[in-house]
């Protein structure tokens, strides 16, 4: 049977070879084409003005570290100006802390960013459409595709797989589903095939670029999907330091990432000893501040960098109350009413640690199935509140309508509906591992979730470590009770250290709205306003970065919320490591 299904498996993976081989000489004369069509964006007067002020107020003349052959690599693979000046800015901080000079990483040539590396001093550069393009250099990566995906039975197998320490499977997964609008892969396609190929050229290309140790440090801020999730962990395999934004877009954090066990996990996992010293030391202070940061969410008042979804999720207030609810749906208002928080499909599927399914649709899949038998509650099925800006060819809602549309017990929670009335509606909610478990438990109501969440292990959830307890904890979801004062406290302690703690202002970064109309020169000339008011070298993110780097913290924090000395109140590097890694 083993010989068969591996025989199977082998014949699978050359059909694929063959059918990607007959379309390459069409793709690579599409290259052509499109190489000798592109015309180069010219720099625009707002970003040469930008240039010259933001060279005089960094003092880029007097830049360390030009001569070494060790360089800070800083990501530039998303043409956002936003993006790109969060990632120079932190960058720039860390060669004056190195002592190093910098290097761009860019798709391609490109006169636009390369002018806003400029205006920072950086002026060497390296493209991954360097790297070898070929038809030999093709032929080499498709054979590897081929053997990746005839040595794995499936794509469950294949998202463990690792080349060169990297997860490249995986990596191409999560770009696979967020560039094709999918929700889930179940076999193996010939695009699949194809993007499979090119991420592993990828990773070739970026092996042979940190192999020698050039680039001890990089910083990049997007770990997903491929390239930049292969940018990453290549880095990293080759022994490179990665710091990594999280957050923003005027305050953030900065996750340093150093080892295979961070590849996955949450950005904002801090782990239980920066939470117990908290707890121990700032309680009531955080409890007070994580239930006032939570009440402004859940009334509208979202607040400035808040995470993106807030602003869609709590800006409708329909009115809805437990008992509008069950007359329109024909409920007993004397059941519980538990509500299924859908993860976003194509996006982040796989930006935390362990999972209980292969990705989000599976999950929310599996779960709808099972609910649809468990009449002992009634439940909402909720989209996530980004689906309305980040599309998928197969919803939540589908999913719903396919398997439990026909019961009465379960609905589907409509987004004008608005979320701000559902503390004061539901008794539980589900969720793999989004911030519905942080909101919910900080009213009381237990949340159950599926997967490793980042703020997992810190006692006010619940977490079923097998399916079988998944949906064992499902059919018994009407015996679970409502949340103690002190789990509810844990919740607002964690609110504290996620919204707050671990947050560092940036004035010289202008706001921008992820969800708004966007205007690349007035994001500059508001740049050049805020460089005029403050110096660069003035600002409270250099000392924060100088603790994270010289203390090696897992994560940026802002002293301020706990008094400066606290930074020595967490172990060194190696015992902080160790401390701060939560078992599943």
């Amino acid at each position: 049977m083993k010989e068969q299904k591996r025989m199977g498996g082998f014949f699978r993976a050359g059909l694929l070879f063959l059918l990607w081989l007959g379309r390459l000489p069409f793709k690579m004369a599409a290259e052509r084409r499109q190489r000798r069509q592109a015309v180069q964006r010219p720099v625009s007067q707002a970003l040469r003005d930008f240039g010259k002020v933001n060279a005089s107020a960094w003092g880029i003349g007097d830049l360390p570290g030009s001569d070494s052959q060790q360089k800070v690599l800083i990501e530039g693979l998303n043409p956002h100006k936003a993006y790109l000046m969060t990632n120079l800015v932190i960058g720039s901080y860390h060669m004056r802390e190195h002592g190093l000079g910098g290097v761009g990483l860019l798709h391609e040539p490109n006169d636009e960013i390369e002018a806003m590396f400029r205006a920072y001093g950086i002026h060497e550069f390296l493209y991954l459409s360097d790297r070898d393009i070929s038809l030999r250099g093709r032929l080499r990566a498709g054979f590897g595709a081929f053997r990746m995906i005839a040595a794995n039975r499936g794509v469950d197998d294949l998202l463990e797989e690792t080349m060169q320490g990297v997860y490249v499977g995986k990596c191409v997964y999560d770009w696979y589903l967020r560039g094709h609008g999918l929700a889930t892969v179940d076999s193996y396609t010939v695009l699949f095939f194809a993007m499979l190929a090119t991420g592993i050229g990828y990773l070739e290309f970026l092996s042979r670029l940190f192999s020698g140790g050039r680039f001890p440090v990089v910083v990049q801020a997007e770990r997903q999907y491929a390239p930049e999730g292969i940018v990453c962990q290549a880095a990293v395999a080759n022994s490179s330091t990665v710091y990594c934004r999280t957050g923003g877009p005027t305050s953030f954090s900065i996750f340093r990432i150093t080892g295979p066990e961070d590849f996955y996990r949450a950005n904002h996992r801090y782990g239980r000893t920066i939470f117990e010293h908290v707890w121990q030391n700032y309680r009531e202070h955080a409890v007070q501040l994580g239930a006032e940061f939570m009440a402004d969410r859940f009334s509208g008042n979202v607040r400035r960098n808040d995470i993106p979804d807030a602003s869609i999720a709590y800006a409708v207030n329909a009115g809805e109350t437990r008992e509008s609810l069950c007359e329109r749906f024909g409920w007993d208002p004397a059941k519980p009413i538990v509500v299924v928080m859908g993860n976003m499909l194509n996006d982040g599927v796989f930006a935390n640690g362990w999972r209980l399914f292969r990705d989000n649709y599976v999950w929310i899949e599996k779960t709808v199935q099972a609910i649809a038998d468990v009449n002992s509650v009634n439940w909402l099925v909720k989209a996530h509140p980004s689906d309305v800006v980040n599309p998928v060819k197969v919803t939540s809602k589908d999913v719903y309508e396919k398997w439990a549309g026909h019961c009465p017990h379960v609905q589907f929670y409509r987004n004008e509906w608005g979320s701000r009335a559902l503390p004061g509606i539901v008794d539980a909610v589900l969720t793999v591992y989004g911030t519905a478990g942080i909101e919910y438990s900080s009213f009381g109501i237990p949340c159950v979730l599926a997967g490793e969440a980042m703020y997992s292990g810190l006692g006010f959830t619940h977490e079923p470590q097998t399916q079988e307890a998944y949906f064992e904890t499902l059919r018994n979801i009407h015996t679970l009770g409502r949340l103690t004062p002190e789990q509810m406290e844990r919740a607002k302690v964690y609110t504290y250290i996620y919204m707050m703690l671990s947050r560092v202002e940036c004035r010289i970064l202008p706001d921008v709205r992820v969800y708004a109309d966007y205007d690349d020169e007035k994001y500059l000339r508001d740049a050049v306003a805020l460089l005029e008011r403050y110096s660069p070298m003035d600002e409270k993110l250099v000392e924060m970065i100088r603790i994270q780097v010289a203390r090696k913290r897992r994560h940026l924090l802002n002293y301020d919320y706990v008094g400066l000395d606290a930074a020595d109140a967490y172990p060194a590097s190696a015992g902080l490591q160790a401390a701060e890694v939560e078992c599943r």
